[in-house]
């Protein structure tokens, strides 16, 4: 039997899903072409690199997802944002394939960011 492969709109549900269930409060960041009838096309809106989704609760950093399938490819502008967010301290960047890499990321910051 042949497996359906999950689009990144599958993973990216999954994932929202896991975090809220968690107790994460999450805000999906949605960049989009945006149609100019005096040009006739599409042009981008939003901040390229931006991630797919942010993550946010008490006694952690901020958690910034970029959500690929294990095909999909990663832009400049995204693996800039991720570096940046990465250098700050401030905040836990990366791309993420699949829900379980969600579950071991969640594992270590709970390791690392115990809460009183």
């Amino acid at each position: 039997m042949k497996t359906k492969k999950l689009l990144e709109r599958d993973i990216l549900k999954q994932i929202l899903e896991y975090l809220e269930w968690n107790k994460w409060t999450c805000y999906r960041i949605n960049n989009m072409g945006v149609w100019r009838a005096n040009i006739k096309r599409f042009t981008f809106s939003g901040t390229a690199g931006l991630p797919d989704l942010l993550a946010v609760k008490k006694g952690f950093p901020l958690l910034f997802c970029e959500i690929k399938r294990k095909s999909g490819i990663v832009s400049d502008a995204q693996k800039d944002f991720i570096n940046r967010v990465k250098e700050s301290d401030n905040g836990w960047a990366d791309v993420y394939y699949s829900l379980d890499e969600i579950i071991e990321v969640l594992r270590v910051l709970k390791e690392n960011y115990p809460i009183n």
